[in-house]
């Protein structure tokens, strides 16, 4: 009986560490979901507004577009200068 008590010790101090890590992990990787989840506010063509290119033919919204990564429930707004 005492050596299967022992036994039952062991396999417990021994898997604490594994437990403790995967915890560990499981709220890591919670945190950065919920901070994905925050919406951003961006402003269409930075400071160079939103023109219609006939308008202002030197504001390239595909070079302005490529570096932002949306996601849903983020705000564009218009800046007219």
């Amino acid at each position: 009986m005492e050596q299967r008590r022992n036994l039952m010790i062991k396999c417990i101090s021994n898997t604490t560490p594994l437990l403790f890590s995967i915890f560990s992990l499981l709220l890591l990787s919670l945190s950065r979901s919920v901070e994905a989840a925050v919406y951003k506010n961006y402003t269409v063509g930075d400071s160079l507004g939103w023109y219609d290119n006939l308008q202002k033919p030197t504001v390239n919204y595909q070079k302005w577009v490529a570096g932002k990564d949306f996601s849903l429930g983020d705000f564009l707004s218009k800046y007219f200068t």
